[in-house]
């Protein structure tokens, strides 16, 4: 049972026990970091309970969603979910359950708080806070952590020859595999390597604020570059924190993050990390990019003025 599956050894514990009793709550909340299984878990879950049989799969429905889950999804599913199973169960599953509008987790909320005999809803999210307290209540919450570098190294290591590269892709995965597989493509890890080449000249000196300002004009994805940026900051505030190399994560820039943990002061690091997570959250808002950039740029710029101070 979940033999296939990796690590969550705790969620399967839970999940066998569950099956065992077979006491089955008509709804779960999946959730933990993007990359992780939640989604493979809900899936075989289901299979196991229902069958694995190709004509009892009809009974399993999954909804994506990659900017919205709209009204209409839900009201479908809600349709559906009043028709008899073939196997025990119908179960619907929705991936990215965050992002629900208002009106389709309303109206979600309603068949949770009434839901049909031989139901069940399996949600599934890396960002739970996003979800209405009331949808949350109704579920019973999975946590599924960050999958241990070793195992996301054995992993890597099946794909990647060079043990410098598996060691670097397993450390920047952040505890997940499905980020591991992505960054595995060279071109990512080149793209990578310029974003923060970019960042950390800018941040030493090297780079004026207009060419900074245009190398991420030039961005087709802002917020991933801001999230690199964040971890970078991260390893220079681990070591300046406690020296050890092993707590870093960005080992191909090691030298510079260990000589700008030394330049700029902790406030300055810790100022900087809060104003990238704040504007990391503002683009989620669809908030002007080029104004977020140009404001980035000064904050560095205001920041780093404390270096060699």
């Amino acid at each position: 049972m979940f033999k296939n599956l990796i690590d969550q050894e705790r969620v399967k514990k839970l999940l066998k026990k569950i099956i065992e009793t077979e006491k089955i709550p008509h709804a779960f909340l999946f959730y933990g970091k993007e990359g992780v299984g939640k989604l493979k878990f809900a899936i075989e879950f289901s299979k196991i309970i229902n069958g694995s049989n190709e004509s009892l799969l009809k009974d399993i429905t999954i909804i994506e969603g990659e900017k919205s889950i709209g009204i209409d999804k839900i009201r479908e599913l809600k349709r559906t979910s009043y028709l008899s199973p073939q196997g025990k169960f119908r179960i619907n599953i929705i991936d990215n359950a965050h992002l629900l509008t208002i009106e389709a987790a309303n109206s979600l909320l309603k068949i949770l708080e009434e839901p049909p005999e031989r139901t069940i809803f399996i949600l599934i999210t890396p960002f739970p806070e996003k979800l209405p307290d009331t949808v949350i209540s109704r579920c019973l919450p999975v946590h599924f952590s960050p999958i241990p570098t070793k195992l996301i190294e054995e992993k890597v290591r099946e794909q990647v020859e060079n043990q410098e590269e598996v060691k670097l892709i397993s450390r920047i995965s952040n505890g997940s595999l499905k980020k591991a597989y992505n960054i595995m493509d060279e071109d990512r890890l080149t793209y990578r390597k310029e974003i923060i080449s970019h960042f950390i000249s800018f941040l030493k000196g090297n780079r004026t604020y207009i060419e900074f300002v245009k190398y991420m004009e030039k961005l087709e994805n802002l917020e991933e570059a801001i999230i690199i940026f964040e971890e970078v900051v991260s390893d220079m505030v681990s070591i300046k924190k406690v020296k050890e190399e092993s707590l870093i994560k960005n080992l191909d820039f090691l030298q510079d993050i260990f000589d700008l943990s030394i330049s700029l002061s902790m406030d300055a690091l810790i100022r900087l990390g809060e104003k990238l997570f704040e504007i990391e959250k503002d683009l989620k808002y669809n908030l002007n990019q080029s104004f977020l950039i140009r404001k980035l740029g000064i904050e560095i710029l205001r920041l780093s003025g404390g270096i060699n101070a």
